[in-house]
């Protein structure tokens, strides 16, 4: 253990730091010498260092509002389609839900079985907490799914394997491993649905409510095709998303 200063100590091998951030810098100046800087960071000044930690907290935040207004995005997509979905389906989304779930158990050694005697759950009472949330995910995937039919999405072959490699590096599991868990047909279904969510964010009107400092998606707009398509997808069983006369609101209140 080495000593820093008069009141702090720390050591090496542990790269720790408790310290104060306000407004935007390091306060306790006295301690937070180049020196100590060097000692527990790649950085040479505490200039330096203050900056990398600017520009972390400003990533942050900016990550923070796009995945906001992605929720908000798929909130209104779980609003705007109307469909009736068959307990089937949501049943098949829990399944899924769970061998995500216990996928991510294993990968930190630990078993869906001793998780469960750990938070007092059991089978049933575990899908009854993943219920509301499949139901969610059914609808939005559906409206996803069908935004991507209507725009001729597809997956290629290399965006297939480069998203089990993804898998492959987050749970630090061995490629064949995902693959025999997670379908090739389910990995094309989910690079559809985020190019379309992605097709969805490019599309959304966000307004910024000043009172709340908070940008909100006014409303998710349909591209060219999707429009062309609305009678025909009207007449599939599959169902599509559709405007609510609330849009015609929002411009009747902006031409105002």
């Amino acid at each position: 253990m080495q000593q820093k200063g008069e009141l702090i100590s720390f050591r090496p091998d542990i790269k720790v730091v408790d310290c104060t951030i306000r407004d935007g810098g390091l306060v306790n100046n006295f301690y937070f010498d180049d020196e100590f800087v060097k000692d527990i960071s790649e950085f040479d000044t505490v200039a330096e260092y203050r900056e990398d930690v600017r520009k972390k907290l400003d990533a942050k935040a900016h990550a923070d509002v796009a995945a906001d207004i992605d929720n908000q995005l798929m909130e209104q997509l779980n609003d705007l389609l109307e469909a009736e979905i068959p307990e089937a389906m949501i049943e098949l989304q829990i399944d899924e839900e769970l061998r995500a779930f216990n996928f991510r158990l294993q990968s930190q050694g630990l078993k869906l079985e001793t998780y469960m005697q750990l938070t007092g759950t059991n089978p049933k009472s575990l899908r009854e907490q993943f219920k509301e949330q499949a139901e969610r995910q059914v609808k939005i995937r559906l409206a996803l799914e069908k935004i991507g039919q209507l725009e001729n999405i597809t997956a290629s072959d290399e965006e297939i394997e480069e998203e089990y490699k993804n898998l492959s590096e987050l749970y630090k599991t061995d490629i064949d491993k995902v693959k025999a868990i997670i379908s090739r047909e389910g990995q094309t279904k989910d690079i559809i649905a985020r190019k379309a969510m992605n097709l969805v964010r490019d599309e959304a009107v966000v307004e910024v409510n000043k009172d709340e400092k908070a940008a909100k998606p006014a409303k998710t707009t349909k591209s060219t095709k999707a429009k062309a398509a609305d009678k025909e997808a009207d007449a599939e069983k599959e169902a599509a998303p559709k405007k609510k006369p609330a849009a015609k609101k929002t411009e009747t209140k902006d031409a105002e």
